[in-house]
């Protein structure tokens, strides 16, 4: 297992800061935790390789997060985000019927929010799950395993459309964003 020199994470929530220090205790990768608003990051200019996050551009400002983690990461710095896209059609049904699941701030990525990450970063999209949620809704009604034949072809599926299909890609339920800074 390769180890970062070091790892900052940050969060707005106490409460999420606080599981991060649980998990983080049995790491050994030793982060530091910092309660921080990312759209106004108290870091350096170019003080950091590297930024991460996991759901969070959707919760955020994008215009002005972008320039904060532009201002903080060093030329040629990278970036890796995980996001729920807005386009697709269950994923909307889903947050339809779960918004107390939901935080007022949270938009799911936009084509317009994309175009803005493009402004910054040089930038390959990987999209996740188009077919494999509905066929995850159907697969959790008939198999006790997630990892069964429905949800296998549902995934090899949504291969085939990602790589025959690019114009339905934004119906994708997620996008891995993975960027270089300009």
């Amino acid at each position: 297992t390769i180890l970062p020199a070091s790892l900052t994470c940050i969060n707005i929530s106490e409460v999420e800061l606080k599981k991060g220090a649980d998990f983080a205790a049995k790491s050994k990768s030793n982060p530091r935790l910092i309660l921080m608003d990312a759209h106004n990051l108290e870091f350096a200019d170019g003080a950091f390789d590297f930024v991460f996050g996991d759901g969070i551009l959707h919760h955020l400002d994008i215009v002005s997060a972008l320039e904060e983690i532009c201002r903080v990461l060093k030329p040629d710095g990278r970036i890796l985000f995980l996001e729920p896209l807005d386009m697709n059609p269950v994923g909307k049904i889903v947050r339809a019927l779960t918004k107390k699941a939901r935080t007022t701030d949270e938009q799911p990525i936009r084509r317009q929010d994309i175009v803005e990450i493009k402004k910054h970063f040089e930038t390959h999209l990987f999209y996740e799950e188009f077919l494999s949620v509905p066929f995850g809704v159907l697969s959790r009604m008939v198999f006790a395993d997630g990892s069964n034949a429905l949800m296998q072809f549902a995934f090899n599926a949504d291969l085939f459309i990602d790589r025959n299909c690019k114009w339905i890609r934004n119906w994708f339920r997620y996008a891995l964003i993975d960027g270089i800074r300009h």
